[in-house]
């Protein structure tokens, strides 16, 4: 059965076999998906940032 998380660092959310997968599994793959996310939403308000002074320039 499910444990609610606490204060022991024994005390798990997920089944132990559940954690170990998500760890060996997901983690290595979901951080670098984090920062491509995060490094393409940051090129791509500096485009538009570019684009919208581009146009005040041009009034």
């Amino acid at each position: 059965m499910y444990r609610n998380y606490g204060s022991n660092p024994t005390d798990r959310f997920l089944p132990e076999d559940w954690d170990k997968f998500l760890v060996k599994y997901l983690y290595p793959s979901f951080t670098p998906t984090v920062g491509l996310f995060v490094a393409g939403s940051v090129g791509y308000g500096v485009v538009k940032y570019l684009q919208n002074e581009e146009l005040k320039g041009q009034k």
